[in-house]
This record gives C-alpha cells, sequence and structure tokens, in this order.
C-alpha cells in the first residue's frame, strides 16, 4: 500500500503562528478630528434620530430638543456603515465595515443580538415593514435576507457582480430592491429570494433607491449624479430628472406622502424634488462636505441630512428654513479588536468591552449559499457538516433548524444535507415534494419515512463500528481509495429498491454484505436527487479523529498517564477489542476520504446547476504540507534548531508564500530563551508558545486549569515581546478525558492543539499514517457533538516512535 499523498496534510504541529490566531480583520481608522456622520435614521414616533460614526459609535439625540442622549461604541472600532430602527422603534439595527449585523436596545444602548453573513463590509441595511425581517448589502456584492426575532440568517441572494449599496423594501415588503457599483438595481421577490427583473440605465454605480409610499414608483441616484424614476411593476425608466447634482449621489428618500424626494451627494448639495412638476422645488447648501443621508421625520415636515462633515442639519421641508445642528461628538480612539473565536473574557476581551460585545459567528452557521444544512436540536453531531463542508473548501452554505425550514426555504437551494433526525411526516412529505420537484437531497442516517424516497427497503439489523468500500470505477468515487475503510457508529442496512449503491457495507475488512453504505436515486421528470449515507458520517468523523468515547479516562496502553492514544488502543489488560482505528490501513485517511465522498457527491448531485465555489487547501495546489513543532524541555534547543532552518531555507525565501523551512517550538517559562531571542525568532516566521505540563499526571477539567493559568502567568510575563501563545502541545502527552483540553485552552485565547501523538513504538510498529484516521485540521468536538472552537492537529510523525519517514 503507498502513502496517499493526494490532498493530505501530515500534521507534526503548526509552524506558521497565523495558523494558531486568526487574522482579524483591520478596521478602517478615522483619521484626529474626522467623525464623519456615515448613517442616519428617524425613530418611526419621530422622537429620536441616530447616527452611525466613522469612529465605530452610534449616537441617540432627542429630534425635539437636540439633547444627545446616549451613545456606544458598535463595531470594534470599525466605522458603523448602516443604520435603521425596526419600524415598532425598539430595535436599532446597525452594521459596520468588521462586517458584523447587531441589534441595540434603542431605549439602552445593550446589545440583543449579533451575527455575520457578509464576508465584507456591510454597506447598507432595511427593515421590512413589518419588522420581521432586515436585509443587509455589502461589498462582497451580496445580499442577505435576515429573521429580525431572533436574528437569523434566512438566505443570501446572488445577483451583484460588484459592491452592493442600495437597499429598500416597498411598502407592502413583497418586494426587495437592492442595487450596487454594478450599475445594477435588481428586484427581487422578498418571499422568495427569486429575481423579479434587473434595472439598467445609470452610467455608472447606483449609490441609494427608495420606494413611494404607493410602491409604484422608485427612486434612484448613481455616480452619474442622475436621479431616475423607474416603474418596478414593468421596469420601465419613467423620467430622469433635471441635472442638479454635480457630484456623485449617495443618499435619496421620498417623503411619506410621495410628493417630495431629496437627494444629496459629494457635491455637498441637498435638492428636494417636486414629484408631480418633475423640477427641483429647492436646493439646500449647507453642508461643508459631501452629503451621506436624508431622512425625513415621519409626519413629512422635518428633513434631516447627514454629511461628511460630522454634522446633522435640520429642516423645515415647507419653508427649507434650517431648525437645528447636531454635532457629532469627537472621534475617539479606535478601541483594540478581538482575535475572531476568542471567548468573552480570554486574553484580549475584557467585561464590557466593545471587544467582549461582540460574539462572533456561531460555529454551525455558514455565510449563505447554494447548499442547505438542515440540524436538529437533538442532535448537535449534525452541526458537524459545517466543518465538514469548511474543511473540503465548500464554504458557501446556511444552517437552518428543521422547524425552521420550509417548502419556501427549500426553494433557495441546490442541495440539501439533512443531518440523522426524526421527521414528522409533514416534514417527509416536504422533503420528498422538493425532491420530485428537482431538489438534490443527501440524506445521513435517514428515518424511515423517506425510505421509498430513497429508493430503500429495510434489510435487517444495523451494523456496527464496521468497513465499507467506495465504487471508484465512476463519480462520485473517481479517485478515491479503492479498499475498504472504517467507519463508526450504527449503519443501517437496506436493500436497493430503485437506488444506485455509491459504497457498499462489509462487516469485516474483506467480508462484504449485500447491503449499501451510501446510495443515489434519481427521483420525478425534473431532475431531482436523493442520496443517503445509511451511516450518520459527521459521528463517524468526530469518533475516528478523537477515538472512541467509551475509553476515555481509560489507561489502556500500558504507560500512564492516560494519553490520546488511550483512545485507540485496543489490546488493554483485562480488555482486549480491536484498535478504534485499524492500523493495517493507517496510511489512508480514512475519515478525509469519506468526507471527500461527500463532496464528490455534492459536485455530481449540483452539476446541472451553478458551479460551486470551492477552496483548494494549500497554497499554489500543492499536494501536502509537512509541519514541524518540537518540544523544548528547558534544554535550549529552540535557538540552534531555528538556527539550523534558517541555513536549510533557500536564500531570498519568502515565509507568506510558504517557501522558508518554519517551525514552532513549545517551551517552558525556565527556558534559556530570552525574550529579546523569541521576538527576533518571531519575527523571521517562527511560533513560540508555551508547553504545559501537568507532572505528567492526570489532571480533571479543575486541576488543569490551574495549570494553565499559572504556567501561561509566568510564561507571558517573561515573553512580553511576542504574541500570546496560540497553539499548543502538553508535555507527556496528558490527554484524561475526552474534551477538557481543548474546553480550557478556548477560555484562554488558544486556538490549536497538538497533543494528539501517534505513539508508542510498540503500538506503532513502524506503521507510518494517520492514527486518527485523517490529515486535516478540524475543530473538536464535545461528547454530545457541540463544536469546540479550537483545532485539531495531531502529531502523526514523531521522532520517538520508531516510524520510517517517507
Amino acid at each position: 500500500m503507498t502513502l496517499r499523498l493526494l490532498r493530505l496534510l501530515v500534521l507534526l504541529g503548526v509552524a506558521i503562528s497565523a495558523l494558531g490566531r486568526p487574522a482579524v480583520a483591520t478596521a478602517q481608522r478615522a483619521p484626529a478630528g474626522d467623525n464623519a456622520i456615515t448613517a442616519m435614521a428617524f425613530s418611526a414616533d419621530g422622537r429620536l434620530i441616530a447616527a452611525g460614526l466613522r469612529d465605530s459609535r452610534i449616537v441617540v439625540w432627542d429630534a425635539a430638543s437636540g439633547q444627545q442622549l446616549r451613545a456606544w461604541v458598535a463595531h470594534q472600532g470599525a466605522p458603523v456603515s448602516g443604520l435603521a430602527f425596526s419600524p415598532d422603534g425598539t430595535t436599532i439595527a446597525s452594521g459596520g465595515r468588521d462586517s458584523a449585523l447587531r441589534l441595540w436596545d434603542a431605549a439602552t444602548g445593550k446589545l440583543r443580538e449579533s451575527a455575520t453573513g457578509h464576508e465584507q463590509p456591510i454597506r447598507e441595511i432595511a427593515y421590512s415593514p413589518d419588522g420581521r425581517s432586515l436585509a443587509t448589502t455589502g461589498e462582497d456584492s451580496r445580499v442577505v435576507l435576515w429573521d429580525a426575532a431572533p436574528l437569523k440568517l434566512r438566505r443570501i441572494l446572488f445577483g451583484h457582480i460588484n459592491f452592493s449599496s442600495g437597499l429598500a423594501f416597498s411598502p407592502d415588503g413583497a418586494t426587495l430592491a437592492s442595487a450596487g457599483e454594478d450599475a445594477q438595481i435588481i428586484l427581487w421577490d422578498a418571499a422568495s429570494g427569486r429575481q423579479r427583473r434587473v434595472l439598467r440605465g445609470h452610467q455608472g454605480g447606483v449609490g441609494s433607491i427608495g420606494f413611494d409610499r404607493s410602491g409604484s414608483s422608485l427612486a434612484s441616484f448613481g455616480a452619474d449624479a442622475q436621479v431616475r424614476l423607474w416603474d418596478p411593476a414593468s421596469g420601465r425608466l419613467r423620467q430622469v430628472l433635471g441635472r442638479e447634482h454635480t457630484g456623485r449621489g449617495r443618499t435619496l428618500a421620498f417623503s411619506p406622502d410621495g410628493t417630495i424626494l431629496a437627494s444629496g451627494g459629494d457635491d455637498r448639495k441637498v435638492v428636494l424634488w417636486d414629484i408631480g412638476q418633475a423640477r427641483p422645488r429647492r436646493t439646500l447648501l449647507r453642508h461643508s462636505r459631501g452629503v451621506t443621508r436624508v431622512a425625513f421625520s415621519p409626519n413629512g415636515t422635518i428633513l434631516a441630512t447627514a454629511g461628511e462633515d460630522q454634522q446633522i442639519i435640520l429642516w423645515e421641508v415647507a419653508t427649507g428654513r434650517e431648525l437645528r445642528v447636531l454635532a457629532a461628538p469627537p472621534a475617539q480612539p479606535t478601541p483594540p479588536t478581538r482575535p475572531v473565536g476568542a471567548a468573552d473574557g480570554a486574553p484580549g476581551a475584557s467585561p464590557g468591552s466593545p471587544a467582549a460585545l461582540s460574539p462572533p459567528l456561531a460555529l454551525e452557521d455558514g455565510p449563505g449559499g447554494p447548499i442547505l444544512v438542515i440540524t436538529h436540536p437533538a442532535n448537535k453531531f449534525g452541526t458537524y457538516y459545517a466543518e465538514i463542508l469548511r474543511s473540503e473548501g465548500l464554504n458557501a452554505f446556511t444552517t437552518a433548524d428543521i422547524g425552521s425550514v420550509t417548502a419556501a426555504t427549500l426553494a433557495a437551494y441546490d442541495v440539501a444535507i439533512l443531518a440523522e433526525m426524526p421527521l414528522t411526516s409533514a416534514q417527509a412529505s416536504m422533503l420528498s415534494d422538493w425532491v420530485t420537484g428537482g431538489g438534490n437531497l443527501i440524506a445521513m442516517r435517514p428515518a424511515a419515512q423517506l425510505a421509498g424516497l430513497l429508493g430503500l427497503s429495510s434489510a435487517g439489523s444495523p451494523l456496527t463500528d464496521a468497513y465499507l468500500r467506495i465504487a471508484t470505477t465512476q463519480p462520485p468515487g473517481t479517485g478515491l481509495v479503492d479498499e475498504t475503510i472504517q467507519f463508526h457508529g450504527p449503519a443501517d442496512r437496506y436493500s436497493l429498491s430503485g437506488a444506485t449503491s455509491i459504497a457498499t457495507l462489509y462487516t469485516s475488512a474483506t467480508a462484504p454484505t449485500s447491503n449499501p453504505a451510501v446510495t443515489l436515486r434519481s427521483v420525478g421528470t425534473n431532475g431531482g436527487q436523493a442520496a443517503a449515507f445509511t451511516y450518520d458520517l459527521a459521528k463517524s468523523v468526530i469518533y475516528s479523529r478523537q477515538g472512541n468515547p467509551a475509553w476515555r479516562e481509560q489507561e489502556r496502553d500500558g504507560f500512564p498517564p492516560i494519553r490520546s492514544d488511550d483512545l485507540y488502543f485496543g489490546a488493554a489488560a483485562g480488555d482486549v477489542r480491536p484498535d478504534w482505528v485499524d492500523l493495517n490501513k493507517v496510511q489512508i485517511p480514512q475519515a478525509d476520504e469519506q468526507q471527500r465522498l461527500l463532496v464528490n457527491l455534492i459536485l455530481e448531485m449540483t452539476r446541472d446547476r451553478k458551479p460551486l465555489p470551492r477552496f483548494w487547501y494549500f497554497p499554489r495546489g500543492e499536494r501536502a504540507v509537512v509541519v514541524l513543532t518540537g518540544d523544548d524541555h528547558g534544554n535550549g534547543g529552540t535557538g540552534p534548531r531555528f538556527d539550523q532552518q534558517i541555513a536549510a531555507s533557500p536564500a531570498g525565501c519568502s515565509v507568506e508564500d510558504w517557501e522558508c523551512v518554519r517551525s514552532t517550538s513549545y517551551i517552558y517559562a525556565e527556558t534559556p530563551l530570552t525574550d529579546a531571542q523569541a521576538a527576533a525568532y518571531h519575527a523571521q516566521g517562527f511560533e513560540i508558545s508555551i508547553h504545559v505540563e501537568t507532572g505528567c499526571q492526570d489532571f480533571s477539567a479543575a486541576t488543569l486549569s490551574g495549570f494553565y493559568d499559572q504556567q501561561l502567568s509566568a510564561w507571558q510575563a517573561k515573553y512580553t515581546s511576542i504574541p500570546a501563545p496560540a497553539t499548543h502541545r502538553t508535555h507527556c502527552l496528558v490527554w484524561s478525558d475526552w474534551s477538557s483540553q481543548p474546553n480550557v485552552q478556548l477560555a484562554r485565547g488558544m486556538r490549536l492543539d497538538t497533543t494528539y501523538y501517534y505513539w508508542p513504538p510498540s503500538w506503532v510498529l513502524n506503521r507510518p499514517g494517520f492514527f486518527t484516521a485523517s490529515g486535516l485540521p478540524q475543530r473538536f468536538a464535545d461528547l454530545d457533538g457541540t463544536l469546540i472552537d479550537v483545532y485539531q492537529a495531531p502529531t502523526q510523525m514523531t521522532d520517538e516512535s520508531g516510524q520510517s519517514y517517507p
């Protein structure tokens, strides 16, 4: 058997510190004294005006008196770029250049909810008239629809090919209009997310759009300085209003009665247009810099205009008289940002700080796209399909609880992955109807109600912790391993009744059954397809990667303390079992092959749909990466080893392009390496992190926390010039239970662990490979399947396991 290097990661630790601590988007910082107003809105009752500022704050004023009522930092130092009051006035929604959407209590300024669905900064926010939905646009060209309460991403609309800036719901809420730098205005069905029509005519980007109160007229204002009026029902251009503006259009708004349109832009003008006469009523020229926002009070008597000159001006609409000026407070220093994924209370997030107010996107959530992952609250393992998709490069997905999925939800997706779950008859019928209508369903250990749809008939009791073999002569099995591989957990036995077998169950490595492990069936005449994994792939992958949960807290290999290999070691004294991962197949990354089968199945089933964007694993399409680590037990080996690697690197190599030999050294605080030396090596691309030790004794969750806190304190007191530890391997490889290590690490800002270690040599017997059945770094899961935001990167090749290196 040859060592399969295709798309594998041979992990000995982590070599580049950026792998351990995720990149943080750099927020734009306001120049000193510059605090432009970037977003503005009236409350529904007209009593409040809220504004978003470039220094990341939201400020709320009393509209009648002009008194500032409250202000707070909203987006971790990133400018606020969109803002809207809910129709009932109780909530302020804000979007920022940190790409986050946040909901705030309008009366107190306290954060209610936060979510992320954009990969680039948000540009605009709009509530639906009934307040049940939110829409956002951004620099990633996406239009995102959200459930407003509780805040949850509903779907992502793809149509723009450049920044999307303008956004508006029709008064009846049935239509959502979006506009972008691609000079397009797209009208969407707000319920289904389908495009109704595209309006074109602007010679340049469209910055702002708005419906009149009847919904029969849509106005747009763009970079060509033109204000255009459209018939949204037909898509016909009705009129181009006079050329009063001489600069890029930024903002517009209809008066509540629809008779006046206000527009503002880079030329510092605000023009009030008489819609009935199609001519300017008056021009307001008071701002000293560009106008960023205009908004009418709900009764239409007051117009608020905001600008880059850091002020909001209130005007009497009837006369054009200036009523009051609301000045933005001076810009304040940008607060530090928190690393993505850092836990509240962890280093980098003090309680009550803006960082602590900003929870990251839930690990099981995706940014949206054509793939839907359907989960059930009783099965947390189902959320791990999000991690599998990310690991395999399919990032464009959405996760939804089965209770929130409707026929309209399914209609927006090309393929759905259904986690193992019970189904009601109504839910089974809904899924069946969707597939019959052309949908693509992949069901994991499916409920009995789906057997007919899947083309399967029950055929006996389940087969547990056994083997399967993929049919590799045609897609989706092409390119995968052509021999038996293990799965963990129960697999239901079926006979084929209309489906095609993609993989077959085996009772042992050599004994096939007549039952399929993975199947595919074409359904109906509309291109629908239904696939099944007869076992729970997510649970199998987790158990392969992390070991047998029934063996946790057991000393099995005869070499105390309890280590990670004890979760795999079969021949324990008094309890001899097969090894959890068959070491005769250790050269095959068995869990990775099954993940890849899922991805191949997705690609094959959606071949008649849109191409799915997929990200490759490594730079330049490399097939394998060896990541080097070492443990320095206070013997001064770090510096000489790093110097050796510098000498072995090509002259003029680039660390950023992975051209240099670099590694990580895990060290004690008492290691003879000075802070200055550590800083110098860090500047050259090496990582230096802590090597926590427990006295080579087993730990409890409580004692483990104490070990980390005491040793981190001493380590960070010495090494003040390099980043805090982000990756880790425990001395003596102590792993006394299932998940205390990653949970303790996460609470202290660590994001990658290399303590899983292929050892001892008397067990390895010079069989190099993947004892965790995987060569990919993926997040840990807790006993109930809940994702833990720490990556598991097993040390597969060691210098003390008696292995021959390839």
